[in-house]
């Protein structure tokens, strides 16, 4: 019975369907319909998830609708020990493959890696590195993955800083090591 359900509807569920309809574009919660009510939820929602993702490093694109978020994650890729990224490499895929598993394993963030999206492009100086999420979760949910993002945002500003003094100091032909590096080393280990 459930393939033939999938596309056509019984009519008793026109029906109802015919009445739902009509009572949704009447007020809804303190909104003028169940629409606005609906939209205002979901942008809820992905304003909740997109500002975790900003705070990981992640940059979202804008989207104009749907309940996934494509975000530019170029910028965490350092972070993705080389075993994830031989690992993608032996199986023919791009790094985004490898940051969406470390995601998923060691932050227990699923995403889904955006290449299969999209085409190579030749002469491009870099593959994208995009991953999409989607916002079409629980608040509770939402809130979980927001905290696994700040941790995320703390490893990546602690390698950040750590490359930073790396930097600093073969500026200054590596006379002296700084104190702080030895901290951000250590807060970074820790962190993995």
């Amino acid at each position: 019975l459930l393939p033939l359900v999938q596309f056509c509807a019984p009519s008793p569920m026109q029906h109802a369907l015919s009445q739902v309809l009509q009572e949704a574009d009447g007020p809804f919660q303190g909104h003028d319909s169940y629409y606005s009510w609906l939209r205002e939820m979901y942008a809820s929602k992905r304003t909740m998830l997109l500002s975790g993702m900003e705070e990981a490093g992640l940059k979202p694109t804008e989207g104009t609708g749907g309940f996934f978020v494509m975000a530019d994650a170029r910028r965490l890729l350092p972070l993705v020990p080389q075993s994830y990224l031989d690992a993608a490499e032996a199986d023919d895929r791009p790094a985004d493959f490898a940051l969406c598993r470390w995601l998923a394993e060691r932050h227990n963030i699923i995403t889904i890696p955006g290449s299969p999206f999209f085409g190579q492009h030749d002469g491009e100086p870099e593959p994208p590195c995009l991953i999409r999420l989607a916002f079409c979760k629980s608040d509770e949910v939402l809130e979980r993955a927001n905290e696994q993002f700040q941790q995320v945002g703390h490893e990546l500003r602690n390698y950040e800083k750590l490359k930073m003094m790396e930097k600093d100091d073969e500026e200054e032909g590596g006379k002296h090591l700084h104190e702080d590096k030895s901290h951000a080393e250590a807060a970074l280990a820790s962190s993995k």
